[in-house]
């Protein structure tokens, strides 16, 4: 029993132990299992460490030291693993910084807080520096103590310096646009102000040691006046540039002609050709300049630029960009002021015109008002002779009829003298009107039923002559501010005269039109198709008493010009190639729709 007893414990002895050699069995793969796998853990944590490239994973002792670096950190930085293990945080960084023991609170925060970030400026091995976006953590085991720190940094500097670019753009952009609407509120005789004062603004923003606006005199070479801003301690070098001109300076003129922007970030880089320009700058302490040529379609009004003297100054594109915008304000400006000095000066003109117009017309006026006292007095002093006369003459005529004696000579005496008085009554009648003032009366006609109204008038005196008057654009409307009667009176003297001037197969062309394409100009005209006027009577033919004919007596054509010129027209006449006489008459036109 008891042998029995002892072989099953023997046999369940065996079998634990088995069981414990298969579980231990099981522990020691699973070990190694698990060993493997942190083994190729690790070796993929090492393998992604050293092929970031984008970002820079460094360890750090508790230190501050580091102590782990990965090839991204090299790539940014410049240092190889082997000249950094060891050295401390503080490599990173500027002296200002480490002066200030910025490595040391920032490994201290980390500690504190168990994460730091920040974007600022780290050191490379060269000494540039780059914009940095950082994170360090630090790093403690399971029982709270400080290991060390595991830091992370990438280097931004380009998207940076985009966000700044793009910031710097809209600063620019506000600028501009501040300042063209400053200039387009401003009244035009304030130009010059603004820009003295922009010119200061534009400076102060770009930090610039001189900004200068010389302006460009009309011959394209001299300059009128110069706008200039200086910040503390430059010499203004204003009045200079004013006694200069554009051919003070050769090699650059070319530029400044073909509109080049002149970009000269050391004046002592200059070709030998700019040996002028120079000379010029460095004696004016220059050492950057940039010039952008201010135009105006192919006119150089002046130009706009930047000097520094203190130090060598690169200008971005965004300054470039700065001074062609504001450029162009300038420009704009400029061409409306002295748009609105022609537009004064032309004004004045007119209304000095307007005002020797008025004189003119006055002594005018005064020399009409005293031929027509004359003429009255004349008239009045010539007249009771003259019926005296006629009533003699009508005597004898009666008593001759009455003694039936009836002698050729006398009738004829007597039939002459009645014609010479008839003929002196029409000089004196004549001058009556040349000398007496019209009272217009004014008001909107067209100009087409005048001329017909004036050839019917014509054919009331010369019936039968139809066929030779021949009327052209009548069917069209044509306002005009005339005297309605006044107008056709001269157009019917006009018609007459054409119709003596032809023979009695010649046909007399009469129209009416615009003058200019913008109709401000309307021509009432009459051609004969008789000999012409000769050369030398045709600056005398408005002259009073002037005549050709043999029983005219000189006034018809001088008060067809005086009628014209009160109705504030003019008249002219020339001679037609191949025969005949032109009169023109020249009004303003008269737009009905504008008038109302």
């Amino acid at each position: 029993m008891a042998h029995k007893e002892l072989e099953i414990r023997v046999k369940e002895r065996k079998e634990e132990l088995i069981k414990v050699n298969e579980t231990l069995l099981g522990e020691i793969t699973e070990r190694k299992r698990m060993e493997e796998e942190l083994r190729k853990s690790e070796e993929q944590y090492r393998l992604f460490v050293q092929n970031v490239k984008e970002y820079a994973i460094v360890f750090y002792d508790s230190e501050g030291c580091i102590a782990r670096w990965n090839d991204g950190a090299e790539r940014i930085t410049g240092y190889r693993a082997k000249e950094i293990m060891g050295r401390h945080i503080s490599v990173f960084y500027s002296r200002e910084d480490i002066e200030r023991k910025k490595p040391w609170r920032i490994l201290e925060m980390a500690a504190v807080q168990g994460q730091f970030k920040e974007e600022g400026w780290r050191m490379r091995k060269d000494g540039s520096r780059y914009w940095a976006d950082v994170v360090i953590n630090a790093l403690r085991d399971e029982r709270g103590s400080l290991l060390g720190f595991a830091g992370m940094f990438r280097d931004i500097t380009e998207r940076m310096e985009a966000q700044e670019a793009l910031k710097h753009r809209l600063v620019i952009e506000d600028l501009v646009t501040t300042i063209s609407a400053r200039f387009v509120k401003i009244a035009w005789e304030e130009v010059g102000q603004e820009i003295d004062r922009t010119v200061q603004e534009v400076r102060e923003f770009i930090g610039a040691d001189r900004c200068f606006v010389p302006l460009l005199s009309e011959d394209n070479l001299t300059f009128t006046r110069v706008y200039e801003s200086c910040s503390d301690g430059i010499k203004s070098h204003a009045e200079e540039i004013r006694s200069l001109s554009l051919e003070s300076f050769p090699w650059a003129l070319g530029a400044f002609r073909r509109m080049e922007i002149l970009n000269i970030p050391h004046i002592a880089d200059l070709p030998p050709e700019a040996s002028v320009e120079k000379e010029l700058w460095q004696s004016q302490s220059i050492q950057s300049i940039i010039i952008i040529p201010m135009s105006s379609g192919n006119s150089l009004l002046g130009l706009f630029g930047f000097g520094n003297e203190r130090t060598r100054k690169t200008w971005t594109e965004e300054d470039i960009k700065l001074l062609k915008l504001v450029g162009e304000i300038f420009v704009n400006a400029l061409v409306r002021h002295r748009e609105k000095i022609e537009q004064k000066k032309l004004e004045d003109d007119i209304r000095e015109a307007e005002k020797k117009v008025f004189q003119t017309r006055l002594r005018e006026n005064e020399k009409w008002s005293a031929i027509g006292q004359m003429a009255s007095g004349i008239a009045h002093d010539i007249r009771n002779p003259i019926n005296f006369v006629a009533l003699a003459l009508r005597h004898l005529s009666d008593k001759e009829r009455n003694h039936n004696t009836k002698h050729f000579k006398t009738e004829k005496l007597i039939e002459d003298a009645h014609s010479e008085l008839r003929r002196v009554s029409e000089m004196i009648q004549g001058l009556l009107e040349y000398g007496r003032i019209s009272t217009l009366q004014l008001s909107i006609e067209n100009a087409s039923e005048i001329l017909i109204e004036s050839r019917k008038e014509i054919l009331c005196r010369r019936p039968g002559e139809e066929s030779r008057i021949r009327l052209e654009g009548i069917r069209e409307q044509f306002p005009i501010r005339v005297d309605r009667n006044l107008l056709c009176r001269t157009l019917a003297n006009l018609l007459e005269n054409a119709l003596e001037a032809g023979g009695p197969e010649t046909q007399v062309r009469a129209g009416v039109g615009y003058n200019s394409p913008n109709k401000s100009e309307l021509t009432l005209w009459i051609q004969d198709q008789g000999p012409g006027i000769p050369e030398e009577n045709l600056k005398k033919i408005f002259n009073p008493y002037f005549t050709t004919k043999k029983s005219g007596i000189g006034l018809g054509l001088a008060l067809v010009k005086k009628w014209v010129q009160e109705m504030e027209g003019k008249i002219q006449v020339s001679n037609v190639p191949g025969g005949g006489a032109r009169f023109e008459l020249l009004f303003p036109s008269f737009d009905s729709k504008t008038s109302s």
